[in-house]
């Protein structure tokens, strides 16, 4: 589904609150990420009926309390399919609110900021 890369190139582009990186060093950004998929460096997966209900289930257990945003709750569920088949070990994010989640769903979390 493009939900997902068009979710993840954004994220690349993405540099903390309300910035963005230079249109110029964005292109390439989305231009290497264009480039390392076709190349098979990563490995794209459908979004499936579900991955939705898990993330609804996340939404309803912590979008009031801890503010889990849809796309957010749609990426942990991505993850916890992968994990129940053995697939990711780690749960890597720079979001403190996704970190936080992802933890309580049982993730070892890796949070490359400080």
């Amino acid at each position: 589904m493009t939900l997902s890369r068009r979710r993840t190139a954004l994220g690349l582009c993405y540099q903390g609150p309300h910035r963005v990186h230079q249109p110029r060093r964005r292109q390439g950004f989305l231009r290497q990420f264009r480039e390392d998929i076709v190349s098979l460096k990563f490995e794209v997966f459908a979004l499936r009926d579900a991955e939705f209900a898990a993330a609804e289930r996340l939404i309803e257990r912590y979008a009031f309390d801890l503010r889990l945003r849809t796309l957010d709750a749609l990426q942990i569920a991505v993850a916890l399919s992968l994990k129940s088949q053995a697939l990711v070990d780690y749960f890597v994010a720079a979001d403190k609110i996704l970190c936080e989640v992802a933890a309580l769903e049982g993730f070892s979390v890796v949070n490359p900021e400080p």
